[in-house]
Formats: structure tokens, sequence, C-alpha cells
């Protein structure tokens, strides 16, 4: 454990990365989508809060209770939205900083703090409402509380069991940490075996409350498990095949292999997520630069071997325990390791190969401005909605996506939406991204429909922008916002 004692510089160089923060928020902050997204299903469960959630996303109090209680104050609007994630990450940056520090020294806390910021895949989260962050943060918690409580110390372990448990409550893959916990102490690791009374004491103290709350109010014992389990029932466009009905998805090979995952690397379902680990521009420098930097030392970290197991049990859980979607923000637990791991191996060697150590955070800077640049924000939706409505009077049928895009539409908009299906004659607005895999963007297909009027987001990144100048890539449509207004014929 590392001595510390100049808290002025310490609390400055905090005070640096919560401006690195701020400032990489502000290049393109995404905010609200809405729509088939999942922020769309938390708000919806926010506005219902406390009524007992339906499905998956309504159940992870640890992010709705938030977001219901930012709109109670805050009034519902894209910045109250956005809070609970900044909230988040900045709880993020402060857990890790303040006992990076305290474990390995303030270089390594900065640097590991840094390398998070330019990983583009937190920092798109950061804005929306999302469970990712949330889960990073109690992954985070409890792993440092169970560091630091190796020597016995009660409370420490007490605050383990308990982020552990909010983890959990946040989203199943959660379970990976369980799964962590029990390898540490089936293999003798960390605390003595008779100290993980306390964990499963803090464990019990979250996990206990919410199944007799959750019981008390469905009548169903296992409540949480069995909503959970029905998660692969609700339609998704990345579960190649269509919807299972009647399967159990954890363990489920036939499952796992439907997933579209989220390349670029298609070789087999069950490698993929390992290789995109590290090819993948929304994170896989993380993990690309840890593996050179380790293999660069002349001898691993000591806790190399617990960061490993932290990174895989993240992903064991997420890809064949859950069996659920392998996309990028699954595995931000996993990140936050490789980025522990790639600072503590990257301080020793910064005076030595302190131009190398430059280029790969330079390099690291440069894919996160360019995917923040590149990101598709919903904001502008609203704007070509009113531009849409004042082409045509009347009332304007939506469907339930439509609607959930619009859900931070001002009054005067969502006074004119309905959602009654369209007879002959009425309007009918959709909302979508161009090449929008959802179809959001076409009206329903059983009617003959007249366009009245479309429009787009004219934003179109710096990044184009400068290809387009450089000459480097043809002029192909950027994914924009499209928003139009048709009419139902007879």
């Amino acid at each position: 454990m590392q001595r510390y004692d100049r808290p002025t510089r310490d609390l400055a160089l905090f005070a640096l990365v919560l401006g690195v923060a701020a400032t990489s928020l502000a290049i393109n902050p995404l905010g609200y989508f809405g729509g088939h997204w999942d922020d769309g299903r938390y708000l919806d469960a926010a506005l219902a809060w406390p009524a007992l959630g339906r499905d998956h996303w309504a159940l992870r109090w640890p992010l709705v209770g938030p977001t219901a209680a930012a709109i109670t104050l805050l009034g519902l609007s894209r910045f109250s939205l956005m809070l609970p994630g900044l909230l988040t990450l900045a709880a993020v940056l402060g857990v890790n900083f303040w006992a990076a520090r305290r474990a390995f020294g303030v270089a390594v806390a900065t640097v590991a703090c840094l390398a998070l910021l330019t990983t583009p895949e937190i920092m798109r989260a950061a804005t929306r409402l999302t469970a990712d962050l949330p889960e990073l943060l109690f992954w985070s918690t409890a792993l440092w509380a169970w560091w630091f409580g190796r020597n016995g110390a009660r409370w420490w372990l007490v605050l383990a069991g308990a982020a552990a448990a909010c983890a959990w409550a946040t989203r199943e893959t959660g379970l990976g940490l369980l799964l962590l916990f029990a390898l540490a102490f089936a293999t003798g690791i960390g605390p003595q075996r008779r100290s993980y009374g306390w964990i499963a004491l803090g464990f019990a103290a979250v996990f206990l409350p919410e199944q007799i709350a959750l019981w008390a109010a469905s009548g169903d014992p296992l409540y949480r498990v069995h909503t959970d389990l029905r998660h692969i029932e609700i339609p998704s466009n990345d579960l190649i095949g269509g919807t299972p009905h009647g399967v159990s998805a954890p363990l489920n090979a036939s499952l796992m292999r439907r997933w579209s995952g989220a390349g670029p690397l298609r070789v087999n379902w069950a490698l993929d997520p390992w290789l995109n680990l590290f090819v993948n521009p929304a994170y896989g420098l993380d993990f690309l630069l840890a593996a050179i930097g380790l293999a660069w030392v002349r001898r691993a970290p000591p806790v190399t071997p617990l960061l490993l197991a932290v990174a895989a049990s993240n992903v064991v859980a997420t890809v064949y325990l859950i069996a659920t979607d392998p996309k990028p923000r699954m595995f931000m637990p996993a990140m936050g390791a490789a980025c522990l791991l790639l600072a503590i191996v990257a301080v020793p060697l910064s005076h030595r190969h302190a131009r190398t150590l430059s280029v790969a955070a330079v390099a690291k800077l440069l894919v996160l401005l360019v995917m923040l640049d590149v990101a598709t924000s919903y904001a502008e939706f609203p704007a070509l909605t009113r531009a849409a409505l004042a082409t045509a009077p009347g009332a304007v049928h939506v469907d339930r996506w439509t609607s959930s895009s619009l859900a931070l539409a001002d009054a005067s908009i969502r006074a004119r939406l309905t959602p009654a299906p369209p007879a002959p004659g009425d309007l009918y607005l959709t909302a979508g991204k161009l090449r929008d895999y959802t179809g959001s963007d076409a009206p329903p297909g059983d009617a003959r429909w007249q366009q009245l009027w479309r429009g787009h987001s004219a934003r179109l990144p710096l990044t184009l922008r400068l290809a387009y100048m450089a000459g480097l890539g043809a002029r192909t449509p950027y994914p924009a916002l499209y928003v139009t207004l048709y009419r139902r014929l007879p």
C-alpha cells in the first residue's frame, strides 16, 4: 500500500481528471435517445416509480430510482435525464482515483482514470440512461472494498458485499462479481475464508429487503429471477432468427451463437467477444495497450492475475452464463480492470519510454475524439418534429417508439401526438435514423401513404468533413436523424 502525504497536489490532479471528463463530454453530449433504445424503457420505469416493474429494466432500482428523483426535482428535461449518468461517472472516477491512490500511488490513479476517460464506450454512456456506468461503479466499489478488507477489516468486507448486491440489482451480469468472489474464496486469495461471512452479511443487507419487497408486491418470492429470465422473450433486432419463446437463457449455447455481437471480428461466437476486446474501437485500445505493456515489462505486476480474473469473470458471466448480447457496453468492468493494469504497467516505464507512451496516449485520445464526433445525438428530433407539424394542422398519429423518441419535446408538440391507429386521411409521423435497423422510419406496411414532408438533421461530423476535404473517402450519407410526415390514403 502506497504512502501519500500531498493532499493538495492530489486534489489538483483529481480536479484535472474531472476537467478532462467535462471537456470530453462537451464535444458531443448524446443524451436521451428513446425509441427502441434502453433509455426509453428506463424513462417509462422512472415515470411510474415506485410501482412494481413488469420487465427487467424497471427492476433496476439503482438507476431507475435516481432518475425518478432527478425528474421530480428538476422536471422532465434533457439535463435531468443526463444527470444520473454524469453523477455516476463522477462517482466512478472518485472511487477509482482515491482507491488506486491509496493502493498504488497517485500516478497510477491519475493514469488509470485518464485511460477510462479516453475509452469511447465509457464517455458515450456518461450522458445517457443506461445500467452500464452504475454497474461499473458497484463493481469498482466492491472490488476495492474487498482489496482493502484483505486483512479482515469487517466494514470494508460488508461494503464489498453490499456493493456486489447493488451490482446484481443493476444488471444480472453482476453475477460475474459473485463468481469472482466465489473463486477467491475457493482458492484462498484475499481475506481469510471465515471473513467472507461479512461479505455475505453486506450482500444480504441489500438483497433480502429487495426480495421481500418484490415478494410482497407481486406474490412471487422469486419475482426478480423470473422477470430477469424472461428478458430473452422481449423482441430484439440483435438476436438472429427472431425472439425465442419457452427457452432458458443461462448456459444456452444455441442462444449464445444467435447474438449478432458488436464486431468487428467474426470468427466464432464463442471466441468473438474475447478477440474484439482488442480490436473494437469502442474500448479495444484499453486491452491492446495493457497487453503490449505486459509483454514489454520483464516481470508482470503481482496484481496482474487478479485484474485478468476481473475482466474474465465479466466476459464469462455476460457471454456464457447469462447468454446476453455481447455489446461493448456490457464489458465496462473489464474495461476498468484493463485501464488499471495499463496504468500500473505504464507508470514505471514512463521515465525510460516517455515518447512511446506519449504516442499511445495520443492514439487513445484521437480514437476518443473521432468516436465522440461521429456518434449520433437524438437531440434534434423535437426541432425536426416542430417543422413537420407546421406543415399541416390537426392531430398526428405516432407509434410507441416515435412517441418515446419525442418524450422530451415541449408540451405544444406532445399535445398534437396521439397513439391511436390512423384512419384514412389522418396524419402519421415517424422519427428514425437513416439505415435504422429497427425500421422505425417507415410507416405501417398495411396501408398506402402519401409523404407530405421529410427533414433530417444538418449535422455532419467534423471527422467526415475533414476526410471528404482530404479525398479519403466517398461522400456517403451520414446516419442522420429523419422525421417524416405522412397522410394515410383511402
